[in-house]
């Protein structure tokens, strides 16, 4: 080698001859060369070439610290002097025979000079090796290495390349940076130890756990104003505004008659007519509410229908499974897509939709003669009473709230909207899992929908909020609210 002669190997009887041009990996990322597992090169005669590239490198890397890089580095720089004068060591005896050499004589391929970059060690490798293919073109000469660049280099110029097997690296070293990430993230997960840790599940309607929300549901289409007047004017024939307030019938007496009553017949009942006032009052105040009243409702019939559909609910249940409580917890539950979102109610409005009866018409009164004395109603004092107690249960300061449990935000709406939170002072650790049930509100006529449902836990001693992301996807059917409307107006 160090004449760079080749043996003539067709006289010899020995192994076949391979030399290994090796990179820095084998010294610094392998294990130790006699420790290596060198069974897939037993039909040879292995010799392993350190070359100038490496010897540079080495040189280089042993000043580098106190990695394991510039440790391997001192190693293989000391080894190297100790080789001196012959350059050559037997570091495997037998199956195969492995002797490495230092060859610093052997130079860069000139031709490849505007091909490869020389002022990159894995190129000065390659070009080395290449000089020495030109230059011994008998000789078996391959690059032995585990970095990917190099290996696409030489043979992508005609070169052979060996990859060092996965075996013979030694396992990842923690050096300084690697420990100090590593001293901090065991700090990280100290400190989160000490924190609430939420374990979150998603269950459907049946509250079966699932891993998205998929549900059917009749959406009823609001009448159009066309129908709605049809309808009130179906309404208006069926109860017709009371217009004739004649006399009592014959031998009936007003209050008026008093003076002709017979003394006999004093202790009897007497009339009262409708008074202008009551009749101003049904036919101006009382007959014009209801029909408002009535328009209202078949106006809202679809959702009052829809509020009496079975709901699609779903449930997201949370245990706190840290090591302390979570304090001033909220939890929040958003909804993104065409749809809303709110708290669950306890169940369907079971409530019988009706429009309201018509106001009855104002007519006389039967009064008798002992009520006109008395002048004294039991029912109103009766009424008095109530209303002092209404008024003593309203003055009442509300109970303290448990700190412990959940109770909706102040400013959330009692209606559908995009988000609904809950809060609680101190939600405990190991405490069992909590339900929060919520509902998905599609406005009438929606398509089939598609989102997601999300639910975020903040809370004043937790470092990152806990966060869920559930697929919502609800097949729609519209249906028509008229039936059920003509149905109202004609029970009435």
């Amino acid at each position: 080698m160090r004449g760079r002669r080749v043996p003539n190997q067709s006289r010899s009887l020995a192994k076949p001859l391979v030399y290994l041009f090796c990179d820095t990996n084998l010294l610094f990322q392998c294990k130790a060369l006699d420790e290596l597992d060198w069974s897939a090169w037993e039909s040879f005669d292995v010799r392993l070439i350190v070359t100038k590239p490496i010897l540079r490198e080495v040189d280089y890397r042993k000043s580098q610290g106190n990695s394991r890089v510039a440790r391997r580095a001192r190693a293989a720089s000391a080894m190297f002097r100790k080789m001196r004068p012959a350059g050559a060591k037997v570091v495997h005896e037998v199956k195969p025979r492995i002797t490495l050499h230092v060859a610093p004589e052997h130079a860069y391929s000139a031709e490849l000079a505007e091909t490869l970059n020389y002022q990159e060690r894995d190129d000065q490798l390659v070009g080395t090796l290449h000089r020495f293919v030109k230059e011994n073109p008998g000789a078996d000469a391959r690059l032995l290495t585990h970095d990917t660049t190099p290996l696409y280099t030489a043979e992508g110029i005609g070169l052979r390349a060996e990859t060092i097997p996965e075996s013979w690296l030694l396992d990842p070293e923690h050096d300084e940076h690697t420990k100090k990430v590593d001293a901090l993230q065991l700090e990280v997960a100290r400190l989160r130890r000490a924190e609430p840790a939420f374990d979150v599940r998603f269950l459907d309607m049946t509250g079966t756990k699932a891993e998205r929300l998929e549900a059917s549901v009749d959406l009823y289409d609001p009448l159009t104003e066309k129908e709605v007047g049809e309808l009130m004017e179906r309404l208006r024939r069926r109860h017709p505004l009371k217009r004739d307030f004649g006399p009592p019938k014959a031998g009936h007496r007003s209050v008026a008659d008093l003076s002709q009553l017979d003394p006999k017949r004093f202790a009897g009942r007497v009339y009262d007519a409708p008074s202008d006032e009551e009749i101003a009052e049904y036919s101006d105040e009382n007959y014009p509410k209801w029909l408002s009243s009535c328009e209202d409702t078949l106006a809202t019939l679809h959702q009052l229908l829809q509020e009496r559909q079975p709901m699609v609910r779903f449930c997201f249940s949370v245990r706190n499974g840290g090591t302390r409580p979570a304090a001033d917890a909220l939890v929040t539950i958003e909804a993104h897509g065409c749809f809303r979102t709110m708290a669950a109610r306890d169940s369907n409005d079971n409530e019988r939709i009706a429009l309201r009866t018509p106001p009855r018409p104002p007519q006389g009164k039967w009064r008798s003669m002992f009520d006109i004395g008395l002048g004294f109603d039991l029912r109103s004092a009766a009424a008095s009473a109530y209303v002092g107690e209404s008024l003593i249960d309203a003055l009442r300061p509300e109970p303290p709230r448990d700190p412990n449990e959940f109770y909706p935000k102040a400013e959330d709406p009692l209606a559908p909207a995009d988000s609904f939170s809950l809060s609680c002072e101190q939600w405990r650790h190991a405490d069992g899992r909590r339900e929060f049930w919520g509902e998905v509100a599609i406005p009438p006529g929606t398509p089939d929908v598609e989102g997601a449902l999300k639910l975020r836990i903040q809370a004043e001693n937790l470092s990152e909020p806990t966060l869920r992301t559930v697929p919502v996807r609800v097949r729609t059917r519209i249906v028509s609210s008229y039936a059920s409307a003509v149905r109202l107006v004609d029970e009435v």
